[in-house]
């Protein structure tokens, strides 16, 4: 067992944590951006301790103006933009 992955990232739980991070994002980017986005991917690093969520996307109807994101789930799954 491993003892050091947040409990979020769990088999079991992963589903369930992904959908959140990315309710939360996509209402991040509506209410604090005024843009609709489109998520193409979730993941996390799966290193020890790390209670990251990595999501990337693009900008509704423009798939040149992307972005990255990170959701901290140990911290009321807070995100932070990167771009």
């Amino acid at each position: 067992m491993d003892y050091g992955t947040p409990a979020e990232f769990g088999e079991e739980v992963w589903t369930e944590t992904k959908e959140l991070a990315e309710q939360v994002t996509i209402k991040h980017f509506k209410n604090k951006k005024n843009m609709d986005i489109v998520i193409k991917d979730i993941s996390h690093s799966g290193e020890y301790a790390t209670p990251e969520i990595y999501i990337d996307g693009h900008v509704a109807g423009d798939e040149q103006q992307k972005f990255s994101a990170i959701v901290s789930s140990s911290n009321d799954y807070e995100v932070t933009c990167k771009n």
